[in-house]
């Protein structure tokens, strides 16, 4: 088993689709944590308004979520996003 995951990184088509699965989880968790930090920043009072994340913070956490997920040992520590 462990040979078979082995050599699936060895053909190209299949690593560039465990990369970009990959990109595509640190993304979404990336998003997730940035909306929590907009609810933090709100109090918790969510009942008021809707918590929002800014457009550039957004787009901040593509390179991001690239870079954590091209890694392999840990994470990179995040900005908390605006």
């Amino acid at each position: 088993m462990v040979a078979t995951i082995a050599n699936a990184f060895t053909v190209p088509e299949i690593r560039r689709k465990i990369a970009f699965t990959g990109a595509m989880l640190a993304l979404y968790r990336l998003g997730g944590m940035a909306i929590l930090a907009a609810i933090r920043r709100m109090s918790y009072r969510t009942d008021q308004a809707r918590p929002h994340v800014s457009l550039t913070a957004k787009a901040g956490l593509v390179p991001l979520a690239f870079v954590q997920s091209r890694r392999r040992r840990g994470y990179v520590r995040t900005q908390r996003a605006v």
